[in-house]
């Protein structure tokens, strides 16, 4: 094996991606050749340095709880509980009102539908005992009842 394979796979080594033939023979290089093995020394230490850098930076949001504990520390009261927050009861508080409108719209509309079903049924019988009995459309009381409006 060769010093350019080495170079090539460096990384490849580092993240577990070489067989396991291609890893004996790597190590197997590193032993046998000091500038590979300084080479990938001083990169693995890089590797490392920069993991521990990464862990001792917060994270994107630390900074905005941090301030929202210190803030809720020194005013006490200031803060509603989240239950009664306008951001939990807004969505709720809409939610309802969509939800009853929409009921009383249902409700309206079958009552609304009951009721001219219901006229059109009494219109059909009035019609059908007019019509039996021989009793003109309009009587004399319908007309004055009708004029009168």
């Amino acid at each position: 094996m060769d010093c350019a394979f080495i170079y090539e796979h460096i990384f490849d080594e580092q993240e577990n991606k070489l067989s396991p033939a291609d890893r004996e023979k790597f190590r197997e290089h590193l032993s046998s050749c000091p500038e590979c093995a300084g080479v990938y020394l001083e990169i693995r230490s890089v590797l490392e340095i920069i993991d521990l850098n990464k862990q001792k930076f917060p994270g994107p949001f630390a900074s905005t709880r941090i301030l929202q504990k210190v803030e809720s520390a020194f005013n006490p009261g200031s803060q509603a509980p989240l239950f009664l927050s306008g951001r939990f009861l807004q969505p709720i508080a809409l939610t309802l009102v969509l939800f009853f409108g929409l009921l009383a719209g249902f409700i309206l509309g079958k009552w609304g539908q009951q009721k001219s079903t219901v006229s059109s049924q009494q219109e059909k019988e009035m019609q059908m005992l007019r019509s039996e009995l021989r009793i003109p459309d309009l009587t004399r009381e319908e007309l004055i009842l009708n004029n009168g409006k």
